[in-house]
């Protein structure tokens, strides 16, 4: 006798399924950790597609044919009633009952798809894709006489990816579904995603999710348990002892964090054409260091970059604040160069009315310097605290700035890995510890009772545990 299968989508699967049906959604992303049933939901959506649209045609890929094979097809025929279609193994392809087809690709055997018209296309593990092979996919979803909630719909299912700028680069599933909507809302308003964490699948064995999170680093449970977008080291993090969150609430990162009124915002820039940076700091009365957002560009000049700052820096978030006197930047930016007439440090002093401040230094000094500030513990609260805002810099202290592993039985080198992107807003804050420290912003309270240094045990709102 023929097994009937049943699916109950979880909470965030049935918030995707019904953004699958929004005729608002050109793109839909099931983002999901570990075990969060995305690859489940994709193919039970594209099932669901096939039945409710008779001769409706539909395309599943990943970027293997192999393991499209081995997870997402094996998905598919274990949780898709049988009795609904049949399975041509040589064609790949899952025939319905009422005429829709399902073809299953890898686009390692994808030799032509130019002519290939389909009503939506799915992609499983879509952030294995480049960005080009995303655009070419969605140029299949043309099929004439789709019904038009689901018309040239391209809908996948993905780990997070790592966070960038980068439209091109690896990071691109997070810019085009994240960064870019949430920098342009109405541009982008038919990109869709939802996230959902491991915790959240009440089907998983007991000790799956603790095993994994005792095992991982902090980065990965981020990213592959709570679904969330971040980063996974390429080598040992810069700082040690930075935490996102600690038993449960906040640490090193407060979401209540705000600027606080009477105290300056001190910004520091780094210069540069493919990622300058800044970052808006302020330095409390009890000398931790809240660190309130960060910019970072992406190919632009110092003219196309620097309004971008002040207009930010005159947002709501800034509004009626006073800046401090100088603006502390990159010792390098008086140096001319061959490509302009102006210095960095003219462009902003001449151009923009501001006071630059740079002092050179060594760059082991000053990661030295944050990484006791990080550890300080001031009236039972870190020596730096981050808005989560500051995606960047949260990434960066986790792992994102990093010392690449030696694999030639070198010693590691102590100067951070120059990865092009996590660097430069860091940079920019070490600029800041540099100008506040010489300028004895940083110097120890008088008190030594209130400042010691952190320990595990203690929570972010003050107290022993």
């Amino acid at each position: 006798m023929t097994e009937a299968h049943s699916y109950t989508p979880l909470p965030k699967g049935r918030v995707f399924h019904s953004a699958c049906y929004d005729p608002l959604y050109d793109t839909v992303l099931y983002l999901g950790a570990f075990g969060a049933g995305k690859s489940l939901a994709l193919v039970q959506q594209f099932a669901d597609m096939a039945m409710r649209y008779p001769g409706t045609r539909y395309l599943i890929v990943r970027k293997r044919f192999t393991d499209l094979r081995d997870t997402t097809l094996t998905t598919f025929k274990e949780s898709v009633d049988e009795r609904l279609y049949t399975y041509n193994k040589q064609e790949n392809t899952a025939t319905f009952i009422n005429g829709s087809v399902i073809l299953f690709r890898g686009l390692d055997k994808m030799k032509k798809v130019g002519s290939l018209e389909v009503a939506a296309v799915g992609i499983d593990e879509a952030y294995e894709l480049t960005f080009d092979e995303f655009k070419m996919l969605k140029a299949r979803a043309r099929q004439k006489g789709t019904p038009r909630e689901i018309a040239g719909k391209i809908i996948a299912s993905s780990n997070p990816c790592d966070i960038g700028k980068n439209e091109n680069g690896p990071e691109w599933l997070y810019v085009y579904f994240h960064l870019q909507p949430k920098e342009n809302p109405s541009k982008y308003r038919g990109r869709f995603h939802v996230k959902a964490n491991s915790l959240e699948n009440p089907y998983l064995p007991p000790d799956y999710v603790p095993n994994l999170q005792r095992d991982y680093p902090v980065s990965w449970v981020r990213r592959f348990i709570y679904g969330e977008w971040g980063t996974v080291p390429k080598g040992d993090a810069v700082f040690k002892g930075f935490m996102r969150d600690f038993r449960g609430g906040a640490w090193h990162v407060d979401s209540q964090l705000k600027p606080i009124k009477g105290l300056p915002i001190v910004r520091g820039w780094d210069f540069g054409w493919h990622h300058p940076a800044t970052v808006w700091c302020q330095l409390d009365p009890d000398r931790r260091l809240l660190i309130h957002d960060v910019l970072i560009g992406n190919n632009e000049y110092l003219r196309e970059y620097a309004p971008r700052v002040l207009a930010h820096s005159q947002s709501e978030l800034f509004n009626g604040h006073a800046f401090h006197d100088f603006e502390f930047v990159d010792h390098a930016g008086n140096q001319v160069k061959d490509s302009a007439e102006k210095t960095s440090v003219q462009i902003l002093e001449e151009d923009y009315k501001l006071r630059c401040q740079s002092r050179p230094a060594h760059v082991s000094e000053e990661l030295e310097a944050i990484q006791k500030q990080m550890n300080l513990l001031i009236k039972g609260s870190p020596g730096i605290v981050i808005h989560p805002r500051c995606e960047l810099i949260i990434a960066a202290m986790e792992g994102g700035y990093c010392r690449i592993r030696p694999t030639d039985g070198n010693q590691m080198t102590i100067t951070p890995y120059k990865d092009g992107y996590y660097e430069h807003p860091m940079d920019a804050l070490r600029y800041v510890f540099n100008g506040l420290m010489r300028g004895g912003g940083l110097t120890a309270p008088q008190s030594s009772d209130n400042i010691s240094i952190a320990e595990p045990g203690w929570s972010y709102n003050g107290g022993a545990t």
